[in-house]
């Protein structure tokens, strides 16, 4: 009986830590893939934070892996045990295939996706490019083709100080506009026609602009002539034709429906004499706190010195009166 109890007790013990380490194995595999800030701007990385690649090889929705024989050591599938990957940031559909190892690949928008074997760090993009086939990955699952330098010299949209305050700007300097007649989030633009010419579209060839200083949601609609428009809190933003030097803010409130846009991607409806006045209030402001403290610390210094004239009077008084009782002591001794 105690040996069936042994047993049994046994039993429940290694099934009690298979569960265990099966469950710690799981919470150690972590993430599948992810969204991570590359000098490509942001893409898609393994689980571990290499880049991730696709092939132009591969048929979308094939189910299959073009990358056989040495390619597939030269460009290793990212892999997963399950049949639904873990993944964070991506917002591509994804899947998983048979691999050409037998494994599990995983896939977005229907392509099989890979690391390249001389990324070594994350962050490594080396893999970019290569014979014009391999590219690196956006979070929605587009290829991403341009190129480090181009990337890099493409800045779409910064933040500059102008006569209306910090505003947004494009890649040149010259100021960003919001158009009232557009639709916040409805992927599309209200300047049509004429409207193009005066009031050019701010653009970019990447899906993911590179900006700087800006803290409103950045994302691109497609434009009139196909390209890729920006956004800010998703309204389409414009650069104006009578702006001819960056600072110039010229378009402000044309027509009542053209304004200037803040870092956090709002309207600014102030005119620049608004702006001056207020800055010319806080100014005074300014001086008036000053002089104020100024006055405060002359009368501190004042009333310090007098404090201090008084005490010293003081002291003198009593050591001459100390002195004098002294000397008539003395005298009274004397006689």
């Amino acid at each position: 009986m105690k040996t069936r109890l042994t047993l049994r007790f046994s039993t429940a013990v290694f099934v009690l830590l298979a569960l265990v380490g099966g469950s710690m194995t799981a919470a150690a595999a972590g993430e599948d893939a992810k969204v991570a800030a590359t000098a490509l701007g942001k893409i898609v990385v393994d689980g571990k934070g290499m880049t991730a690649y696709f092939f132009d090889n591969d048929q979308a929705n094939s189910g299959t892996s073009a990358c056989a024989g040495p390619c597939a050591a030269t460009w290793p599938a990212i892999t997963t045990t399950t049949n639904a990957p873990t993944v964070t940031g991506i917002t591509g559909t994804v899947g998983t295939i048979t691999g050409v190892a037998g494994g599990k690949q995983l896939t977005i928008n229907g392509r099989p996706i890979y690391t390249f074997a001389n990324d070594k760090a994350p962050g490594d993009v080396n893999g970019q490019g290569v014979k014009g086939v391999w590219y690196v990955i956006s979070p929605s699952g587009e290829e991403i083709k341009s190129t480090v330098a181009e990337v890099a010299a493409e800045v779409a949209a910064s933040v500059a100080t102008t006569a209306l305050g910090k505003i947004v700007v494009d890649g040149k300097g010259m100021t960003a506009y919001f158009f009232d007649k557009d639709q916040a989030n409805s992927g599309t633009s209200a300047c049509a026609g004429p409207c193009v010419s005066i009031w050019p579209a701010i653009t970019s060839t990447s899906n993911t602009p590179s900006v700087t200083g800006i803290t409103g949601t950045i994302g691109t609609i497609t434009g009139l002539d196909g390209g890729k428009q920006l956004t800010i809190n998703g309204r389409p933003i414009y650069t104006f034709a009578k702006d001819k030097a960056p600072g110039d803010v010229n378009g402000q409130g044309i027509n009542g429906l053209w304004y200037v846009i803040s870092p956090s991607g709002e309207e600014i409806k102030s005119t620049v004499a608004e702006v001056a006045a207020e800055a010319a209030k806080k100014v005074e402001a300014t001086k008036m706190s000053k002089a104020i403290v100024a006055k405060k610390a002359a009368a501190a210094k004042k009333l310090a010195k007098a404090k201090k004239a008084a005490a010293a009077k003081k002291l003198a008084k009593a050591k001459k009166a100390a002195a004098a009782k002294k000397l008539a002591k003395a005298k009274k001794a004397r006689y």
